[in-house]
């Protein structure tokens, strides 16, 4: 990719992408101030500490869902937060009252979803029986462990327990579960990575495509499961595959930019639209930051 494409990428995130992502681009690529992503962050929060608003673009509902909480906890976690952080803790307390004691978990979003326009596969009744313990579960409590919280109902021990017993309990591993278990393998420390590390690392064996050829399909790919050359999920990929999968973003881009795989199929098709330009502007954040994580590959 040269320079000038590269510009013209950048040109268009600046014109295109959501202030949230420009904020994120600026931070990682022009020593941009973190505050900056707080600031647009608190934008799709709500009274009660959760964040909706379209944050997680294939959920329009205004109201605030643990599924978009966690999508403002991957924000913070770009910009590296650390225990006491005032953003953080109001939204485990969102999550801490969303709690469902007799799940042991949390259901990725609620009823009032369907107030508002959002994808097919989001349907309240649907998405209690859809997705596994995990997603988002593990994630949540591995932001209980990075931010050192203690709920009303899950301590720090608990959530490690809790994480590493639903892990091992897996027989057929779901990609965006897996995904849930390795964000909370990747901000844990080296005790727990150690109790996470094979059984996590044969989950993602299992699931993941390394047939290049079926990669414009909706599967997961070596590198949405690491995100620098120095992750240890690297390990379990050879650097052929990786550059073929770096090479297969590149020859992905539509002139500019990126775009979602997937689509509301006939659901709202008006509103997919606008869904679609933000998930583009996010995704092409993203694509520039694994480029530039793995340039000396390229």
């Amino acid at each position: 990719m040269n320079d000038a494409q590269i510009s013209n990428i950048k040109s268009y995130i600046q014109k295109s992408a959501r202030p949230l992502d420009v904020a994120l681009f600026k931070y990682v690529f022009e020593d941009g101030p973190a505050d900056d992503i707080v600031v647009e962050l608190k934008k799709f929060q709500n009274s009660d500490h959760g964040f909706g608003h379209g944050l997680e673009p294939d959920i329009q509902s205004p109201s605030s869902s643990v599924l978009c909480t966690t999508v403002a906890l991957q924000y913070l976690n770009y910009v590296k937060t650390e225990a006491g952080n005032q953003l953080a803790v109001a939204a485990l307390t969102y999550l801490d009252n969303n709690f469902d004691i007799n799940y042991l978990g949390w259901h990725p979003v609620g009823p009032d979803i369907e107030n508002a326009p959002h994808a097919p596969w989001w349907d309240y009744l649907n998405s209690l029986s859809s997705y596994e313990w995990g997603n988002p579960s593990a994630e949540i409590l591995g932001y209980y462990i990075k931010y050192e919280y203690s709920g009303t109902e899950f301590s720090t021990d608990q959530a490690i327990e809790k994480t590493i017993s639903e892990l091992q309990y897996i027989a057929e591993p779901e990609v965006h579960a897996v995904l849930c278990y390795l964000r909370t393998f990747k901000v844990a420390n080296g005790d727990i990575k150690q109790q996470m590390k094979d059984t996590l690392f044969s989950h993602i064996k299992k699931i993941v495509s390394l047939n290049s050829s079926q990669w414009k399909n909706y599967v997961p790919k070596p590198l949405d499961f690491l995100k620098r050359p120095d992750d240890e999920v690297a390990t379990l990929f050879s650097s052929k595959i990786i550059r073929e999968n770096i090479n297969f973003i590149k020859q992905s881009l539509l002139n500019v930019h990126w775009e979602p795989n997937w689509n509301w199929g006939d659901q709202h098709p008006g509103i997919w639209q606008d869904a679609k330009k933000d998930w583009s502007g996010k995704i092409t954040v993203e694509n520039l930051l694994l480029l530039d994580s793995f340039k000396d590959l390229l």
